[in-house]
């Protein structure tokens, strides 16, 4: 075989194995780009599908959006339509509203000239109240003169008691020792005139004694008398008054005790000396029953018990007291108490008729005295009373118009303004009104004004009141200092 031949066959065999080694490799190669081509495809499968689900719920969100939008539409329609009625209606409101200030203003304009009236006619009320008041200080000054002349008249009528018995008991003396005198001479004539001399003489000197303790108890009992009028004069109080006089009895007689008048009958209040088995308080005596002390209410004097009397009602207490007293203490016809006094359990036997006698003098001058204690006492606190209603009324006033403001809308500082005004207003009227009743009357609005503070405590009305009264108070620390 020629080389030729031989080199086209293996050529040719050469060329068959690179053309089988060619079709493998693009077999691999095309097996190897069908498997990416494949994965890729399945990869932009998955992809696609993944986009078509989110598109899909792009879309639903989408077209839930669009309901939203229409749902928020229909909402903002309805609340414009809302909202619209409501501005009708405010508007509305804000129209009667407006219409209710101006009728309130009318109203409080009215008010306001009604309380203007009512406050020129309280001050010609307080005017001739003032007018009034003046008349009533005049008289109170003439009472007050002539319950002074009462208390000389009395202090001279107990000097001139006591001096005429200091001349009694002298003349007594100058008697006992005439007699004494004549006794020694006519004991000179024989013993039996001696010895009826020497009787004279006892008799004499024991009356001599007895005359002595009298002098000196009327002297006592004068220096007893001016302490005792003093302490009299000293109570500011009807009870305190009655008080006052049972103890200065006490100072004379052994037991005292003080009655109230109530209804037909007389009740225990008080009592001095009495043993601890005897409660006064639990001791009543009707006025039917014939006893001392319903004799002295219904007669109006003092009524006295003695001993030797045995037409004399019983002592109300038991014992054997020697004397006994019930004194009636009346003002302005009305009888504020009843004092019973007697010298004890079983009496005072060292006691003279003319030491009783001073005694029931000594009494009567303390319930001639307390008597025009009380009638002074009783015009004064009436009229502290009537001044006292006129604060309060004055300030009830003041509490209608804060009322009135707030009704009229005003409120704040422009509130309390107004209300110190009214306040400041009421001082004046009252003011105008105590002018000549002295400080204890001129506190009295401010007093009534803590009381009413304190009452209205948790009231808008009680607070504004405290507050203003207190910067009130406060500036006129500022000014003062």
């Amino acid at each position: 075989m020629e080389f030729r031949d031989y080199a086209v066959k293996e050529t040719a065999e050469f060329v068959e194995k690179l053309a089988k080694a060619a079709t493998a490799g693009a077999q691999a190669a095309a097996q190897r780009v069908a498997d990416e081509a494949k994965t890729r495809l399945d990869a932009a499968l998955a992809d696609l599908k993944a986009r078509d689900a989110r598109v899909a719920e792009l879309q639903a969100a989408h077209e839930k959006a669009e309901r939203q939008a229409r749902d928020a539409e229909a909402a903002h329609t309805a609340a414009t339509a809302a909202l619209e009625k409501k501005h009708e209606a405010v508007r509305a409101e804000v129209q009667a509203a407006r219409d209710q200030a101006e009728k309130a203003a009318r109203s409080a304009e009215q008010a306001a000239r009604s309380t203007e009236q009512k406050l020129h006619e309280q001050l010609q009320a307080a005017e001739q109240l003032r007018h009034q008041i003046d008349g009533l200080q005049q008289k109170l000054r003439a009472d007050a003169q002539a319950a002074q002349a009462a208390q000389e008249q009395i202090r001279l009528t107990a000097h001139t008691t006591a001096e005429k018995l200091r001349q009694e008991l002298q003349a007594k003396i100058d008697a006992a020792v005439a007699a004494q005198a004549r006794a020694a001479d006519a004991a000179k004539s024989n013993d039996a005139q001696l010895r009826a001399a020497r009787a004279q003489v006892e008799a004499a000197r024991a009356e001599l004694e007895a005359a002595k303790v009298d002098l000196t108890g009327a002297d006592g009992q004068m220096e007893r008398l001016l302490v005792s009028f003093e302490t009299l004069a000293a109570a500011t109080t009807i009870s305190d008054l009655l008080l006052a006089l049972a103890e200065t009895l006490a100072g004379e007689f052994k037991r005292v005790a003080l009655f109230r008048l109530k209804g037909n009958k007389l009740q225990g209040d008080f009592q001095i000396g009495f043993d601890l088995s005897t409660d006064v308080a639990k001791v009543v005596i009707p006025l039917s029953m014939d006893s001392l002390l319903a004799r002295a209410v219904t007669s109006g004097c003092i009524e006295t018990m003695e001993a030797e009397n045995p037409e004399a009602p019983k002592a109300p207490f038991g014992g054997s007291p020697s004397c006994a007293l019930a004194l009636p203490v009346a003002a302005g016809g009305e009888t504020l108490g009843i004092l019973y006094a007697d010298d004890g359990h079983e009496g005072a036997t060292s006691d003279t008729a003319g030491a009783r006698g001073l005694k029931g003098r000594f009494a009567e001058l303390l319930l001639r005295h307390t008597v025009a204690l009380a009638l002074r006492l009783t015009a004064e606190l009436r009229n502290l009373a009537e001044l006292r209603g006129h604060a309060a009324r004055l300030l009830n006033h003041a509490e209608e118009m804060y009322s009135a403001d707030i009704e009229a809308g005003i409120q704040g500082a422009e509130l309390q303004s107004r209300l110190l005004e009214n306040i400041e207003c009421a001082r004046r009227l009252y003011a105008q009104r105590v002018a000549i009743e002295g400080p204890a009357a001129a506190g009295l609005l401010e007093d009534q004004l803590v009381l009413l503070i304190e009452q209205r405590a948790d009231t808008p009305f009680g607070q504004d009141l405290g507050a203003v009264i207190d910067v009130a108070t406060g500036g006129r620390r500022a000014e003062a200092s």
